[in-house]
């Protein structure tokens, strides 16, 4: 086939291919889990036409918390996160929490927050995921044991690019127990 007038052709891809006639396409989506990408082409009379990149905003970056925290009030405590999962380039870790990148305007969050020690039965634990200054989701409830996590299962949040998403956690009954690993925010890119 003939490529006069494309500007780029895709490479290490494979796909598939139609025709009818001397009308043609393809579908080609690249291999590599770093590229979330493909390409659409078409063409006639044994020429590609036109080629063309799409792509989706797959960023995704789930932000661990590797520390200890030790309760000491009924306040809740900011849980400085550390990057541990991470595809795409939308997303970052500033602050202690999941900044937002350029053109990202919906995302979708959750998050875990693990009490290892010094909770008893009755105390009310808290997870929370803030946006900036302000608490967008939280979850609590009077745990049943020493040791025991609160989740905030995924949903959809307005962004603009700069906002940071935060985690906290707390108990709000006794303000005793240790927070430590097995915390967790997960922030995923929708558009």
């Amino acid at each position: 086939s003939s490529f006069t007038g494309v500007t780029h052709f895709p490479k290490d891809c494979t796909g598939i291919a139609f025709n009818s006639g001397d009308t043609h396409g393809f579908i080609l989506p690249h291999y590599s889990a770093n590229y979330k990408k493909a390409y659409i082409g078409a063409g006639n009379a044994d020429k590609l036409n036109w080629v063309e990149e799409i792509g989706w905003k797959q960023s995704e970056l789930m932000g661990i918390y590797s520390g200890t925290t030790t309760i000491t009030s009924t306040a809740h405590v900011k849980l400085a996160l550390t990057e541990s999962v991470k595809s795409g380039e939308d997303l970052s870790i500033n602050d202690g929490g999941i900044r937002i990148g350029a053109g990202v305007t919906k995302v979708e969050v959750s998050a875990n927050v693990y009490f290892s020690t010094g909770i008893q039965s009755g105390d009310s634990i808290r997870c929370f995921i803030y946006k900036n200054d302000t608490s967008i989701a939280h979850n609590f409830n009077r745990c049943g044991g020493t040791y025991e996590d609160r989740n905030i299962s995924s949903f959809m949040v307005n962004v603009t690019e700069g906002d940071i998403l935060y985690l906290y956690g707390g108990n709000a009954t006794n303000g005793r127990g240790v927070i430590t690993d097995g915390s967790y925010l997960k922030v995923r890119v929708i558009k």
